[in-house]
């Protein structure tokens, strides 16, 4: 496990109880959900959320920021 980022199992049922011991002895996170047929959800097992703000005054003055 330690080269490998998920383990994604389609049936719940047929995760072998040895690798549910593995993971739990590092704290990895097996995907057991049923697959869904929707791909925009079924995708959130794969990707990580990042979020970027940029805060502006919200009347627009965007003080030193506007010189570069």
């Amino acid at each position: 496990m330690p080269d490998i980022q998920r383990i994604r199992y389609a049936d719940p049922r047929r995760v072998p109880a040895e690798v549910f011991g593995a993971a739990a002895e590092i704290g990895f996170y097996i995907a057991r959900a049923p697959v869904l047929m929707d791909g925009r959800i079924e995708l959130l097992h794969y990707f990580i959320n990042q979020s970027i703000c940029d805060a502006y005054h919200r009347y627009g003055n965007l003080g030193e920021r506007s010189l570069i």
